[in-house]
């Protein structure tokens, strides 16, 4: 899309400045000053444009460049309970992504059996910690945020981590709140 904005930055500029200069001829305005203008904002515009298409494309590449072939789904089936909610962590899936980052999906079986609704906001509940104690973010996810009782629902956390380690604690709980943890070794269940 900005590659084509890029391209057709000189087309939009000559019919801007037909208009601009139309508008100049019939209000009686320098038309060179509003032209110089015009063609310096233009130009910026273009020079913007060509830098998210090149950023895009690089993205693009580093996409096309990552190996998805180790990619492997690890057992975990490790249960838990937060805020009345009974959670499963089912399995863990290793996506090898460039740059040393690698991509954490982690399945999630949850059953509401707080008595009440409850509401989780996993990208400000949910976290991973390396040994390290170097701290992971949920980065997205597709699992519900509204469970009404006695509901169950299925779905993943997708969290970016750097390095190759494979033991990582899962905790949840509000920043100022008590939390719960589940240790996560990947290492013990691979093949």
């Amino acid at each position: 899309m900005y590659s084509v904005v890029a391209e057709e930055s000189d087309a939009m500029l000559k019919a801007s400045l037909a208009a601009i200069q139309s508008m100049a001829e019939q209000s009686g305005q320098d038309f060179e000053d509003l032209k110089e203008e015009t063609v310096r904002d233009f130009a910026k515009h273009k020079e913007w444009a060509k830098g998210q298409a090149d950023e895009a494309l690089q993205k693009a590449e580093e996409i096309l460049e990552t190996d998805f072939s180790a990619a492997r789904a690890i057992p975990t089936n490790q249960e838990t309970e937060y805020q009345g909610v009974k959670l499963n962590i089912a399995s863990v899936k290793r996506d090898s992504k460039s740059k040393g980052t690698d991509l954490l999906t982690i399945q999630i079986e949850a059953k509401n059996e707080a008595g009440k609704e409850v509401f989780i906001f996993w990208n400000e509940e949910a976290r991973l910690i390396s040994v390290e104690g170097e701290v992971f973010s949920v980065d997205d996810y597709d699992l519900e945020t509204s469970f009404a009782d006695q509901t169950t629902a299925k779905g993943h956390l997708f969290i970016p981590v750097k390095g190759d380690g494979d033991k990582f604690i899962l905790q949840l709980g509000k920043k100022s709140l008590p939390k719960i943890e589940v240790e996560l070794d990947l290492s013990k269940n691979l093949s």
